[in-house]
């Protein structure tokens, strides 16, 4: 089982923190997000293909070729295009990512007991509740299965939102994506494409814990939230 890890934004609601580093090296609990991430992918994954961009050097050199029994790779994208663009980047530089794989943020807290959940799915997303959908990728639901995905709605859609973590598979590098009104290629677009051939996107709420780290107070929270939880 492979992992893409979407590390390649410039994080510049978290200025001026990461004028001098990227978001996913911002530390909680004294460790890189990244690192984080990767510890929950620690048994899931053999592997992990890492889309990196601005001052993604820091990323590569601090983690190398491998982390604890973790493959380590990197995509780099040149431009910031989005996510949808960043993950299918990765066909571009001739990643061999066969059949199904985790696509999640590097910037963003998830829990291995989710992760796994997802993973009982060919096809799903990690969503949530929140009380600001409008900062995410809503899913219009019906019936208990999604029709659709909108990405930070202006208009109140939904409360349940991706939290950026899907189970996807190698279909997902040959979608044909269109920029969205942000001028970007969006990750939901992928997911609109597996829609439109007849596939179903399982949902799967969060059990444990999701943490998106938008700003200096997410960081506070999280490193609170981690150390009353004691998880390292």
């Amino acid at each position: 089982m492979k992992a893409i890890i979407l590390a390649a934004g410039k994080g510049k609601r978290m200025f001026p923190l990461t004028l001098k580093k990227p978001k996913p090296m911002l530390r909680v609990n004294k460790k890189p997000i990244l690192q984080f991430t990767l510890d929950q992918l620690e048994g899931l994954v053999d592997e992990a293909i890492i889309v990196i961009g601005y001052k993604g050097n820091q990323i590569k050199d601090y983690f190398g070729n491998s982390y604890k029994n973790i493959k380590l790779r990197y995509s780099f994208q040149e431009k910031p295009l989005g996510c949808g663009h960043a993950l299918q980047q990765v066909k571009n530089v001739n990643m061999d990512v066969k059949g199904k794989f985790i696509s999640l943020m590097g910037d963003d807290l998830y829990s291995k007991k989710d992760i796994k959940e997802c993973l009982k799915y060919k096809l799903s997303v990690l969503a949530k509740k929140v009380n600001n959908p409008e900062k995410f990728g809503v899913l219009k639901v019906e019936n208990g299965k999604i029709i659709d995905f909108i990405e930070k709605p202006k208009k109140f859609l939904s409360n349940l939102v991706s939290t950026g973590l899907w189970i996807f598979d190698d279909r997902a590098f040959n979608f044909k994506l269109k920029k969205s009104e942000r001028d970007e290629f969006e990750i939901v677009d992928i997911a609109k494409q597996y829609l439109k051939i007849g596939e179903n996107i399982n949902i799967v709420e969060v059990k444990d814990f999701w943490i998106p780290i938008s700003c200096k107070e997410d960081l506070d929270f999280a490193t609170k939230f981690l150390k009353e939880r004691e998880i390292r």
